[in-house]
């Protein structure tokens, strides 16, 4: 399945915040579950990180990046928002 995080959801799951529900974390998780940040949340999050290093990058850029199964939804995609 297909699950679009909102910015929040995603920094919610970045930082282990209590405030994503167990639930949605499980389904972050799942190897059989895409995840998918949408455009205007990393830009969002680049953003964020104007402003610094490049030898020290923005610790939500390096978390985007270490979420593997992360792509931009199209328009033939179904997608489900996990928060």
């Amino acid at each position: 399945m297909k699950f679009l995080l909102d910015t929040q959801a995603f920094l919610w799951f970045v930082l282990n915040d209590r405030a994503l529900s167990q639930v949605a974390r499980d389904l972050i998780v799942d190897p059989l579950n895409d995840i998918l940040l949408s455009p205007a949340t990393i830009g969002k999050l680049r953003s964020r990180a104007k402003g610094r290093s490049r030898a020290s990058p923005h610790p939500f850029l390096s978390a985007a990046g270490r979420l593997t199964r992360t792509s931009f939804p199209n328009k033939d995609s179904s997608a489900t928002i996990a928060s």
